[in-house]
């Protein structure tokens, strides 16, 4: 019997290339609404969103959570960025760069 994939959700994405703009749309309708909250006063103390293990090596990836930061308004203190452990465990030079980076964004 052949291997089953998962042909929902972010593996297709991962697959097809379609989830940096994936990424991109989740981060900034997060940006948005949590920006929202703040106007209405109910804001929780931050937001999280899921980050892909391809994007965050990507060499745009900064610049892009930078961009939505900037046009959304929001706080990066208030902002979760959440990767798998597994990057961590690598330790691949890139992804310590790009935690670092992000670090001194205050995110």
């Amino acid at each position: 019997m052949g291997r089953v994939r998962d042909i929902t959700g972010f593996s297709l994405c991962e697959e097809t290339g379609l989830i940096q703009e994936v990424d991109d749309w989740v981060l900034q309708q997060a940006c948005k609404q949590y920006c929202s909250w703040v106007a209405e006063g109910c804001a929780p103390p931050s937001i999280a969103v899921n980050i892909s293990a391809r994007e965050i090596k990507q060499s745009r990836f900064i610049d892009r959570v930078e961009r939505t930061i900037s046009v959304t308004g929001m706080d990066p203190r208030h902002l979760d960025l959440e990767i798998t452990e597994h990057l961590l465990i690598e330790q691949d030079p890139v992804v310590m760069q790009t935690l670092e980076r992000l670090r001194k964004l205050g995110i």
